[in-house]
């Protein structure tokens, strides 16, 4: 599995009849801080004695990808009879055949074995996380919607507000307006109710962040480097919303301007 060893060691078959067992890190940390725990005791599976020398203490290990790690005990499988068991083989070749051949030597040793079928653990942990990938993804299309929305918004207001400027950008132009600064005119009008929008988003998110905490994972609510690109993907989209429409404002006929009604 890869697990680390922290200290001490691993179980072996020398191990087999004694009450041992290999703790992880969490566990040590919370019955002994800052001690020592080989050779101490803890409580196994069975609650009747006798108690479980501690030999090792390994890396933490996770159940869930969102989750905390889990506090573990490794017992020896010798120690007990499970009902059913999975065990773990690490290969450099394909998969799929080693499983083959497993499962031909578990049958040839108990043909009345039940075997369950055999995964990777690319396979495991993607069912793992399928749930919250799909969460992801149409969070993902609401927010590109969300984004084609305020750029087609965006457009529609600058290009409006222009149409309805049309003679005093034919002045501007017949006074020796320089197509450079009627675009500067354009965006910087258009980008003023964007900044201001962007601050009060701003804001707002972070003020109810600690909402949606608890669903997040691998970052904080307010991380910075996420709010950062968030705000320069709406800054620079906005300014393409703005640019398309100061552009048409440069191929404006100065004397159809003037006439314009």
């Amino acid at each position: 599995m890869g697990i680390p060893l922290i200290q001490g060691r691993f179980l072996d078959n020398s191990d087999k009849g004694r009450p041992t067992a290999v703790i992880s890190e969490r566990v040590a940390q919370f019955l002994w801080p800052d001690q020592d725990p080989i050779g101490r005791h803890v409580q196994g599976a069975a609650p009747e004695p006798p108690a479980l020398e501690v030999v090792g203490v390994v890396g933490e290990v996770r159940a869930a990808v969102e989750d905390d790690p889990p506090m573990m005990v490794y017992e020896h499988y010798w120690r007990k009879q499970p009902v059913g068991m999975s065990f773990v083989v690490r290969t450099q070749t394909e998969p799929t055949a080693i499983a083959n051949s497993i499962r031909e030597m578990l049958s040839s040793a108990d043909p009345e074995m039940a075997i369950s079928p055999a995964r990777t653990m690319g396979e495991i942990f993607e069912e793992s996380v399928a749930a919250r990938k799909y969460q992801t993804y149409l969070a993902s299309a609401f927010a590109l919607s969300a984004l084609l929305l305020v750029s087609l918004g965006i457009f529609g207001v600058i290009s409006f507000t222009v149409a309805r400027r049309t003679p005093e950008i034919g002045i501007r132009m017949a006074l020796g307006a320089r197509e450079g600064q009627l675009m500067t005119l354009v965006i910087r009008q258009g980008m003023i109710p964007v900044v201001l929008g962007l601050l009060v988003g701003l804001a707002c998110a972070m003020s109810v962040s600690h909402v949606i905490g608890s669903q997040l994972y691998g970052v904080t609510p307010n991380d910075p480097i996420v709010i950062l690109a968030v705000t320069i993907t709406l800054a620079v989209l906005s300014i393409c919303a703005c640019w398309i429409p100061a552009h048409r404002v440069t191929q404006i006929d100065p004397v159809v301007a003037l006439r314009f009604e």
